[in-house]
Formats: structure tokens, sequence, C-alpha cells
């Protein structure tokens, strides 16, 4: 149960993370004589010289001419004495290089002289393409490029080159696995506490002897963490210090994080398998362990292949496929969050995601302001601030923080870089907490003599937010993409989930009943048995509201 709460907690940790990348990568075209424009390749292009065009539309045509000989031009010589730099004169002409010919920057400044509009360097054998750098990046305001060895070599000097950055779609592909993802593990989740919750209070009602209504909050199991102000303020006082360490030694919390992700999503996976096949003939096949008499085969059949999980992550996580491994296990530890955690009423519910959303905004726009290199303390603690190059010439990240979300973009351009769209896991744990106790108010509804006649009267509250919720997560992604760079998602989630209840519950007069809604809850009267084949003396509307209850315990099965 400690190691429960501990790592509980430590999934707590990250609440947002919806990241932008600007990409140095274009694409290059170039037409044969007589032909129209083809697709050729890649480029990289470095701006401070020039900066180039977004999109199609109107784009500016280059002639290209080779430098005399292709790979010299410059080479032993100064710029000023480039071999038939009259030659690059003329509107629109970019001169040609090959890589290895000279420095980068003496190549522009021979083609400065030359009066040509553009330099473009053709990519030498199997090296990695890279943006040309210089020093004296006044001397020259026009395009400088590196070309693919491949489509470079193809160019003639009659043929007609163009570049620019590819337009990139307003809201990515992927924003739609995270809404189906984030819806997924709401109705799970949600309806998981909730039948957790329903079962508490059957207990409590035995007990009471089937009394309906003896009031009072029913006992809690070990693994239940009821929220409560303290719990806010622990929270948010850990968090903060938790992420301040993140931003000054990542390199060594970092692997506590891997760790506890790891085992983390291990036990979620074993807690979920386990609870499913937990009523089959196969968990009846026990063996004798030490310390553990009949354990069930099965049991230790998946604990087997939840550590095995875990470990081909970890082994894995550098790869780019390891996303779809880390979804799985966040998943998962996401629908165990929802079902742990209960938020005990709306006064609880409008305390944490408002104190959340200033935490995030803090974090997020205000630190920036505040470090020394203009950083923002939420992204470098997300992405740990580590870029690196790989082959392709594409940033990348080593050792990123596990406890998000990632997908592949699905709509980036052939030369762009590989990007990937991320979003943390408190963007869905900590509004999903107030959407489980929406669909726990709704139950409560029932139990308090409601009669809904259609699915969308029953779990009006639920939908209602769920909705709420799915609206904020689809106005977080726009603004990501919009403003390009990276967005506390609980701006958007917040006010969206929390007026979807405060406005309908006003509407309805249901707010004191939300603002109290252990007690309104009260418990449940015990479930009759076949065994002693008698039913708990009730009125007809307490029958009426049985039967709707079991209606519901059978929809959220």
């Amino acid at each position: 149960t400690r190691v429960r709460r501990m790592l509980w907690a430590l999934g707590l940790l990250l609440l947002a993370c919806l990241a932008a990348a600007d990409d140095s990568v274009v694409e290059f075209h170039h037409a044969p004589p007589g032909g129209s424009l083809t697709f050729s390749g890649c480029a990289k292009c470095n701006q401070n010289w020039g900066v180039l065009q977004v999109g199609t539309s109107d784009l500016k045509a280059y002639h290209p001419v080779w430098a005399d000989p292709p790979n010299g031009g410059c080479v032993n010589q100064s710029a000023a004495n480039v071999t038939n730099s009259h030659l690059f004169r003329g509107d629109g002409v970019a001169v040609m290089f090959t890589r290895g010919a000279c420095l980068f920057s003496a190549m522009v400044e021979a083609a400065s002289l030359g009066g040509a509009a553009a330099v473009f360097i053709v990519n030498a054998g199997n090296r990695t393409a890279v943006i040309p750098g210089g020093s004296n990046y006044s001397s020259f305001q026009g395009t400088v490029c590196m070309l693919d060895a491949a489509a470079g070599r193809a160019v003639t000097n009659s043929s007609v080159i163009t570049v620019y950055y590819p337009e990139f779609a307003v809201l990515d592909a992927s924003a739609s696995i995270f809404l189906v993802v984030a819806l997924g593990v709401l109705v799970i989740g949600s309806s998981w506490n909730t039948h957790n919750e329903r079962e508490r209070l059957r207990q409590r009602g035995s007990r009471q002897g089937g009394s309906i209504n003896a009031g009072g909050a029913p006992e809690r199991s070990e693994d239940q963490q009821l929220m409560t102000k303290g719990t806010i303020l622990f929270f948010i006082v850990f968090a903060s210090g938790f992420l301040l360490l993140l931003y000054f030694f990542y390199k060594y919390l970092i692997y506590l994080l891997l760790v506890g992700f790891g085992l983390f999503g291990a036990l979620s996976n074993y807690e979920h398998v386990s609870a499913l096949l937990s009523q089959t003939a196969a968990w009846r096949k026990t063996v004798d362990l030490p310390y553990s008499p009949k354990t069930p085969w099965l049991a230790l059949a998946i604990i087997a292949g939840s550590l095995g999980l875990s470990i081909a992550w970890g082994f894995t996580r550098s790869e780019d496929y390891s996303w779809v491994l880390q979804d799985i296990l966040g998943i998962s530890i996401l629908i165990t969050m929802i079902r742990v955690v209960t938020i005990p009423n709306l006064k609880i519910a409008t305390g944490l995601l408002c104190v959340l959303l200033l935490y995030d905004v803090f974090f997020v726009f205000i630190t920036p302001y505040i470090t020394a290199d203009g950083s923002s303390v939420m992204v470098n603690a997300a992405t740990g601030n580590q870029t690196q190059v790989d082959d392709n010439g594409c940033e990348s990240y080593s050792n990123m923080m596990p406890f998000l979300l990632r997908v592949p973009a699905l709509s980036r351009p052939a030369c762009s870089c590989p990007h990937y769209s991320m979003l943390g896991f408190g963007d869905i744990a900590l509004p999903g907490f107030v959407v489980a106790m929406t669909l726990r108010f709704d139950y409560a509804l029932v139990i308090n003599g409601a009669k809904p006649r259609t699915f969308l009267k029953r779990y009006s509250y639920f939908l209602t937010t769920l909705t709420a919720y799915l609206l904020g997560l689809i106005s977080a992604f726009v603004a990501a993409s919009q403003m390009e760079m990276a967005q506390p998602a609980l701006l958007y989630l917040s006010p969206a989930v929390l007026l979807s209840i405060w406005i309908p519950g006003w509407f309805r007069g249901h707010l004191t009943q939300l603002k109290d809604l252990e007690g309104f809850l009260g418990y449940l009267p015990p479930r009759a048995t076949s065994a002693n084949n008698q039913r708990s003396e009730s009125t007809d509307g307490d029958e009426s509201r049985d039967r709707l209850l079991d209606d519901n315990d059978s929809d959220s099965a």
C-alpha cells in the first residue's frame, strides 16, 4: 500500500506538456528544361541570411548557375577573385556549390560579390545534411540552403528551383487520437471509480442493517484516495518543489522517474488484467509459494507479462516505436489514477482545478521571465532540455519525461523532421477526477429518487462535463498549433469542466447537493442474496430506485 501511494503521487508530477517544434527542414523543387516543377527532396536553410517563404503561393523561382568548377570556385582564392563570379549576376540567379569546396561563409561571400540572389550547396556523398552556418550574416540577404545530394546533382543550369517552408495543418490529425484515448480513459476510469463507490456504499448499508438514510461517509479501502484541502496543498508544494529539482538536476532525477513509471505501469496493468480474469476458471488453479500460499498460476503469468512490458519499454524507449509501449503503460496508469482518486464534492473540485490552473500558467508562462536563459521550467522539465541531433540532422531528446502520452504527428510534410504531439498525464487525470465525480452525482440522483427515462438524462452531468472536457482539449491543441509554443492545457480544460458543472447545477437547483456529495450519497441497502431468498423491506419508491440502480450497474459493467 505504501508503494502504491508513493507511485500514485509520482504519477501526478507532470501537469501540462503540449509541445510544438520549429523545424529547419524545407521542401526543394526543381524543373527540367520545358518541364513542370516536381518534388525533388529536402533542404536545410539558414534564415539568418534570408527568410524563407511559407507555402507555395507566388513562389520566387531561382535560376541555378554552377560554380566553375562545381567543387571549386573559391578554393585557395579570395572571395573577390572567385572564378567566373560574373556569371552569377542577374535577377533570381542562384550559385550552386558542391559541399567541401570551401567554408560556407566563403561561398556566401563569393555569391554576394557576384550578385547572386541565393546560394545552394549540394550535399556530398553520404554525409549528413546540415544548416549552412556563417559568421557575417549582414553580408548577404538571400536564400542559403543545403540540398539533398541526389536531387542537387540533377540540377542543371537550365533548371528552375523553388524552396520554401511547407504549410502545416491547423490541427494535426494526431489530435484525434488523443481525443479518443482521453475519452476512453475518462469513461473507463470514471465507471470503475463509481463502481467502487457503489460497492462501498452497499457495504455501509449492510453494516447499518439495510437502513436507507443513516447518513455519514462510509470508510474507504486503503488503495482509495480521498482528495481534501490538505491533499491539494500537499500536492502543490510537493509538485512545485520536485519540478524545480527536475529543472536543475534533471539528468539525475530522470532515472528515478523512469523506474517509477515502469513500476507504476506494471502495477496498473496487473491490477486491470487480474480484475478481468479473477472470476474465470483458470484463476482457481493455484500454486503454493513461500509466503504466498495458493497463488493463482494466472496471476504469476500476468505479473511476468506486466513487468516484461515495462522492461521492454525501458530498453527501447529511444526507438521510434517506443511511443506505443509508453502509451500502453500510460493509459493503464491514467485509468488507475482516476479509479483510485475520489473528489468528495464540488468545492474540492473547484479548488483543485483553480489552484492547478494557476500553477500550470506560472510554470509555463511566468517562469521564462524569471529564469536566467528565459526558458520555461515546465517545458524544460518535460523535455529534459537535452537537445541532440540525430543522423538526419533533426532534433531529438534523450531520456524524455515518461509521464506523458506521445503520438507521432500525422500531418507533417515529407521534409519535416519526425515530431511527436504530447499530452501530459495531468491534463487527463486531474480533470478526470472531476469528471468521475459527476458520474457519481448522476448515480446519487438515482439513489435519492430520480427516475430518468433516457440515457442522456440518466447521465446528464457526466455527459455534459465529458463533452466540455473534449472541447477544452481541442481548444488547447488549436492554441498550441497556432502559437507554435507549449500551452498549459489546464488553461482551457479547467474553465470548461467547471463551468459545465456550475451552470447546469445552478439552473437545476443541484448546487447544494453537489457541494455535499458525500452526504447526498448516503449509502445503499445490501443486495438480496439467493441464500436467504429474501429481500429487505422497502417502499414502492425504494424498489423503483433499486431497479434503476441495478440497470445502471449493468450499463457501466
